[in-house]
């Protein structure tokens, strides 16, 4: 009866070992993805009595965050949107939350950001605009972590440009564009996959209207190149003598896909960009600025070497309990 006993004792010693020899697993990985787009002093400056502003521009702001098995019900505020959650989510939404982070370690497992239109780009005053989408992933064990994050502020308005002959009109701000791509297994998972990428897209477009179903659009600018044209299009009739001054590339996008990655983007400027309308002619003027943030990691845990040390202990003790059982 003693040595059962004995024998019971050893596999409890034997099963705990190995329980803490999973626990101690347990370790930091993360991947982080973050788009900041800061327009200040936006402004577009016309004669007053060439062209004429056709009501209030119209200002929309829409934010999103999705999470993929990371879990909570995070809080929305505004006009965010959530289209799935998992264990330990959160937003945040405040303006404060604009600070590029610079920290190898994450505070946890979040998506989402801030977006703001203030002022009017008509108005002498001029207009400001805030876009920032941040995603960070924990996994905390979990063999699969993923999160988007999604932020656009737009601004639309018509103008009318009266006369035979052509309308000059420029356009000047200041943008602040911060882009962050990290991504990390930590030293006790093995990296499967995964990836992180953040970009940003600052884009003018003008249609003609013809009619509310009939507008053609007549030019697109995006500030150094981008995505559909290389700076100015225009189509020369009623857009014309396009011209832009940009000290970077403000439509960027960086990605992390190996592990240990991490990769930035940090830059400023001043922008203007000129052209001329042509007369007796309804225009819509659309402009989007756009940060997209998404994160993902696929893991596997691997035990770190103390661990491997408790797992041998462990065998040991089981080896030893079944032999005096034989015996």
């Amino acid at each position: 009866m003693i040595t059962r006993k004995n024998s019971r004792s050893r596999v409890a010693i034997a099963v705990a070992a190995c329980v803490a020899a999973v626990a101690s697993t347990s370790a930091h990985a993360d991947a982080l993805a973050q788009s900041l787009l800061d327009i200040t002093s936006f402004k577009i400056s016309f004669t007053a009595g060439e062209i004429t502003p056709q009501g209030t521009p119209t200002a929309t702001v829409q934010s999103s965050a999705t999470f993929n098995n990371v879990a909570g019900t995070p809080v929305l505020a505004g006009l965010q949107t959530v289209t799935s959650v998992g264990p330990n989510a959160a937003l945040y939404t405040a303006a404060s939350a604009m600070t590029p982070y610079s920290g190898a370690v994450l505070p946890g497992n979040f998506s989402g950001g801030f977006a703001e239109q203030l002022g009017n780009a008509l108005a002498p005053s001029g207009a400001d605009a805030h876009s920032d989408a941040t995603v960070s992933i924990v996994p905390q064990g979990a063999p699969f972590n993923g999160s988007q994050g999604s932020n656009t502020v737009g601004q639309e308005f018509l103008v009318n440009v009266g006369g035979p002959g052509k309308a000059a009109v420029a356009i000047t701000f200041d943008a602040d564009a911060f882009l962050r791509a990290y991504l990390s297994s930590g030293p006790f998972f093995d990296f499967q996959s995964g990836g992180a990428n953040a970009s940003t897209t600052w884009r003018l477009e003008i249609f003609r209207v013809i009619s509310p179903t009939s507008q053609p659009q007549v030019a697109a600018w995006n500030p150094g190149g981008g995505l559909f044209t290389p700076g100015w299009g225009c189509d020369g009739v009623y857009v014309s003598g396009c011209s832009e001054v940009a000290p970077f590339q403000l439509n960027q996008n960086i990605v992390a896909f190996g592990d240990n990655d991490d990769l930035q983007f940090d830059n400023s400027g001043a922008f203007s960009g000129a052209f001329s309308l042509l007369g007796s002619t309804t225009y819509r003027f659309s402009i989007n600025h756009t940060s997209i943030a998404n994160a993902n990691l696929n893991l596997r845990a691997i035990p770190e070497p103390g661990s491997l040390a408790l797992v041998g202990l462990a065998l040991l003790a089981a080896g030893v309990s079944a032999r005096r059982r034989l015996g």
